[in-house]
């Protein structure tokens, strides 16, 4: 089991905080929801062993609820592969063991919390034949030894900065890191009524998705397909979603289609304040249904590098020059 000092355990390149829930890759943070969490969690605690789909049961689900268990537990280990980017046929950190459940196959480390130190162990005096603490007599040497260091250090460097050697003006500090947006393009509803046209909403979304994750990294992250088509067609309010998709931020729109025309409504939202940043509705003719979707998705891209303040990477632009 785990550590429950060691709050922090690290396989391949990701980072797993036991304590704040959070899953890094790189530094960066990835998005895992509570489910796909604690299967996480309940694998890493025993790394090569294998982990039972009733273990995984009573740890995911309380024995009162009412559930669809092997859907569940099969959905939520679907959503832990895709964050890390695993394969069930040919997998890298989490096998099925078929009939019985999973093990985690990668190596695994554990890092305990910033400014956790072994206990103390108090020594036992004999008091038949008592020891002179000899440690004791050497105390003021030892205490007075690194001020005396400290004081001349402190003096040769007063003489250096009086003489001109060391620069009088402090060192110019760094700029304070960016903020980082994290945004999730709901699937498009399709307003027209016919099912078959589902495709051009699908397109749409998939399209804003591509030309949204050619922005700055650093400064936008973008959620995976497969993490928003859950949400198709849901009722869930926008706070709710962006909370189980980890992001601050959402962009949602609709499609209508005539015979010869199709108007797209996009709109950024920011859940947290219940905020609409910006909203656009396009209208076009539909010669060429993959030129249009594209057409939209870059004017979109652009007024989000608008509202959000990024820029497009560096990589992608040289990509496109070439």
């Amino acid at each position: 089991m785990t550590d429950p000092v060691a709050d922090r355990v690290r396989f391949a390149a990701f980072e797993l905080d036991l304590r704040t829930g959070e899953l890094r890759k790189g530094g960066v943070k990835i998005h895992l929801s509570d489910q796909p969490f604690q299967v996480l969690r309940t694998l890493v605690d025993c790394p090569g062993d294998p982990v039972t789909r009733e273990e995984l049961r009573q740890r995911l689900w309380a024995a009162e609820t009412f559930v669809d268990f092997e859907r569940g537990l099969n959905a939520a280990v679907r959503r832990l592969r895709d964050a890390l980017g695993d394969s069930a046929d040919v997998p890298r950190f989490v096998e099925t063991l078929p009939c019985r459940g999973y093990r985690f196959i990668a190596p695994v480390s554990r890092q305990p919390r910033p400014g956790t130190a072994e206990p103390l162990v108090p020594e036992i005096a004999d008091e038949a034949n008592p020891t002179p603490d000899l440690t004791a007599a050497r105390r003021p040497i030892r205490t007075w030894g690194p001020m005396l260091v400290a004081g001349i250090a402190v003096v040769f460097a007063v003489v250096l900065w009086a003489s001109g050697f060391l620069p009088k003006h402090p060192a110019a500090q760094s700029p304070p890191a960016t903020h980082r947006f994290m945004l999730a393009v709901l699937p498009f509803q399709n307003m027209t009524g016919d099912p078959a046209e589902e495709y051009i909403g699908d397109g749409m979304t998939e399209e804003l998705i591509s030309q949204l994750g050619r922005l700055d990294p650093s400064r936008l992250g973008v959620i995976a397909r497969t993490s928003v088509m859950p949400f198709k067609n849901t009722s869930k309010a926008a706070d709710r979603i962006a909370s189980d998709l980890g992001v601050s931020h959402l962009l949602e729109g609709s499609v209508r289609t005539t015979t010869d025309r199709i108007g797209i409504t996009v709109r950024l939202i920011e859940p947290g304040t219940a905020t609409q940043l910006w909203a656009g509705q396009y209208e076009r003719d539909v010669p060429n249904l993959l030129t249009l979707q594209r057409e939209i998705a870059e004017a979109v891209a652009g007024q989000i590098m608008t509202s959000l303040g990024v820029t497009r990477s560096n990589v992608h632009a040289h990509a496109r020059r070439h």
